[in-house]
């Protein structure tokens, strides 16, 4: 039975109130969505109840960050949730705010997520989630005992095959992945007596496949290894078939994509037409229907995976509205398929989407070597409100001197950084390359074979230059360890280093190079201190996501071992996500770029020295001192109040540290979900 569309006209103020951070004033809190938990239909119908958002002091250098607890569990009502008892309706909604780190309760009892009765795993329901108010929401059954691959099909809408994937034979040329060319590349460079035995053709190979320039007889044509070309990764759901196509290549820890947002603007709204003055989707209603994703999957050498995707959805926004706005609020995310993938194959499928206005992101990922086998697509709708600036840089002010709002979206980092198009020609490119980190192994690559291609490179430095060249390409091998010219904090469980648009990670004391644990981490009130490094020349931002550990996770997959699926093992399932930055208690944490080095005579020599960028300061992303941005959703967009970090340290590299206590148990899949929501894409590190 459909219900009536939620308004809360007590708490509207949340709409436009200023989310506040960094603050231990009760006063200066912002409300919270534990309000949902008394109006919103009880999970296994509905979502599970929202918990407080985190606590979060930030001193100098260093945050102290507690995740939030659930409303206080004194005299209430039955739960139909095991564990959780949920306040009288009307309670959370006068006094939900979490003022103290150690005040409320708990979803689930004290148990072990890793033994024989994990309390956090919820039990199978094969029926699709519903919304707050009670409503089916469409093509959120990943599993069924009838249809292991529920919502994945070969062919076209039209005309679909369940359960499978259309297969197409590579080459092997095709099959060669950046890294056999790169590898040839540098057994190349070693080989060089003097620079008259360096091929200028072999040089410019690996340039080209650095730049994501195009290469003869390869399926990684055009996919850069260095990530500047984020602002031309955007995809449109074509309106009349309601599908847009995705390619992507997978090889090694790698999973490089055509793809870094989707416009789904014609199916979101009936009409929908993007508005780029407005920064939103003009059109009539919403639009109910599904739509598509079509997947062309590349399988390079060494590229042998299970392929997952994983929406992250919102509840449905057009049931909750607060303060006159839909809000977009945390729900559920779930493997939309789990599908055994070899080498040498083209894998095309589709996966059904539920509609439009639920989707936030979907992650991408591969078991076997993750992290960082991983890879992000982001709903273009879902931005950002800003300062307005002008062709000159300046932020545009109204008569009382205050400035313009506009709202932007998600791609507005990534263009700020990098361009409108960052391969409008040679100059936009160099441009874009110059704002990745010198440090990045990919760019000390790039720095390598510029300075050949310049014939810069004389006598003993031909010898130097290729071991410089070859040392990067094994940094770049491997982001479980920190590159070469970073060392990891000693006072830190995790560091993390921002360099090259993605994350490379180590975890303190780990060397088990199969999967990347936090063992650490195994009951409630456990302490993780995580280093956050920025080797770019750009702010960092840090996301840190709960999959299915607060609130709970099914395991929906069936036993697919007779097609060689390892779904029931590993999937992630349906889990119910919880963010514990970037909320209306917790705006963006953001690190200060890397401090830029001296412009250097070897730079100058190999052409670069004209394109080192001036730094453009924060591109409209801060606010004036004393003022806040925050788009008018509850949840999910709220800009940061200033840069943390210090780059002051004689290496200049932007650091910041987070110490995490727990207040729950982790999920069995994944405990930690770290990424920057600014330049998503390939910026992830998560911790099993």
């Amino acid at each position: 039975m459909k219900r009536a569309m939620l308004l809360l006209a007590p708490i509207a103020v949340l709409a436009s109130a200023p989310a506040m951070a960094q603050s231990s004033d009760p006063n200066a809190r912002s409300p919270e969505l534990t309000m949902l938990n008394d109006v919103c239909a009880p999970w296994p119908n509905g979502p599970q109840p929202r918990p407080h958002f985190s606590f979060f002091t930030t001193t100098g250098n260093s945050t102290i960050a507690h995740t939030g607890l659930f409303p206080d569990t004194d005299n209430v009502d039955p739960s139909p949730v095991p564990g959780y008892n949920m306040n009288p309706p009307g309670n959370s909604m006068t006094g939900g705010n979490n003022t103290n780190p150690n005040e409320g309760g708990h979803l689930f009892p004290p148990g072990d997520s890793f033994g024989d009765d994990p309390k956090n795993l919820l039990p199978t329901v094969y029926e699709n989630i519903r919304s707050c108010m009670g409503n089916e929401i469409i093509n959120t059954v990943p599993s069924t005992p009838e249809n292991p691959y529920n919502l994945q099909f070969a062919g076209d809408p039209d005309n679909q095959r369940p359960n499978v994937a259309d297969t197409t034979p590579l080459s092997e040329n095709l099959t060669r992945s950046p890294t056999d060319d790169l590898d040839v590349v540098r057994r190349h460079l070693l080989a060089a007596r003097n620079k008259n035995d360096v091929n200028p053709a072999i040089v410019q190979r690996g340039i080209d496949i650095l730049e994501g320039n195009q290469v003869a007889d390869r399926s990684y044509s055009g996919f850069p290894v260095l990530h500047y070309n984020g602002p031309l990764k955007i995809k449109s759901v074509d309106p009349v078939t309601r599908t847009v196509e995705i390619n992507q290549i997978w090889f090694d820890t790698h999973i490089e994509s055509d793809t870094m947002y989707i416009d789904t603007c014609a199916v979101e709204k009936i009409g929908g037409v993007l508005n780029h003055e407005t920064g939103k989707c003009d059109g009539g209603d919403w639009d109910d229907g599904e739509w598509f994703v079509k997947y062309n999957i590349f399988v390079l050498n060494r590229g042998h995976e299970d392929f997952a995707s994983f929406p992250m959805l919102y509840d449905d926004p057009k049931e909750i509205v607060l303060g006159g706005q839909n809000q977009f609020i945390p729900n559920v995310s779930l493997d939309q398929t789990f599908f055994p993938m070899e080498e040498g194959f083209k894998y095309t499928f589709f996966i059904k989407q539920p509609p439009a206005r639920f989707f936030n992101l979907t992650y991408h990922w591969g078991w076997r070597l993750h992290p960082p086998r991983v890879q992000a697509v982001e709903n273009l709708l879902r931005g950002f409100t800003v300062d307005k600036v002008d062709a000159n840089g300046q932020v545009v002010r109204d008569a009382n001197g205050n400035p313009v709002k506009v709202d932007v979206f998600r791609d507005h980092f990534e263009r700020t950084v990098f361009g409108e198009n960052p391969r409008a020609n040679e100059d936009a490119k160099l441009q874009a390359i110059s704002m990745i980190g010198d440090l990045a192994p990919a760019k000390r690559m790039w720095t390598s074979l510029k300075k050949f291609k310049a014939n810069s490179v004389q006598g003993n430095r031909v010898r130097a230059e290729a071991e410089e060249f070859s040392e990067s390409f094994f940094d770049w091998s491997d982001r479980n360890e920190l590159p070469r010219g970073i060392s990891p904090d000693p006072d830190a469980d995790v560091t993390i280093a921002y360099l090259n648009n993605t994350i490379y990670g180590h975890i303190k004391g780990y060397v088990n190079d199969a999967q990347v644990e936090l063992t650490k981490w195994t009951e409630r009130g456990t302490k993780v201190n995580v280093a956050l490094i920025n080797g770019d020349y750009y702010p960092h931002q840090y996301t840190l996501v709960d999959f299915g550990g607060m609130r709970g996770w099914e395991n929906t997959f069936q036993n697919t071992i007779e097609v060689g699926g390892a779904g029931a093992w590993f999937t992630f399932g349906r889990i119910h996500w919880w963010p514990h930055t970037i909320t209306p208690a917790v705006p963006a944490i953001v690190v200060k770029p890397a401090e830029r080095p001296a412009a250097d005579s070897s730079l100058v020599a190999h052409g670069m020295g004209a394109y080192r960028r001036i730094d453009r300061g924060d591109g409209g992303m801060l606010p004036l001192p004393g003022r806040k941005h925050q788009r008018s959703n509850i949840i999910g967009n709220d800009l940061p109040n200033e840069l943390v970090g210090d780059n002051s340290s004689s290496d200049g590299l932007g650091r910041h540290n987070i110490e995490w206590e727990f207040t729950y148990e982790p999920g069995r899949r994944l405990r930690m979900y770290q990424f920057d929501a600014f330049h998503h894409d390939v910026a992830v590190w998560s911790i099993h």
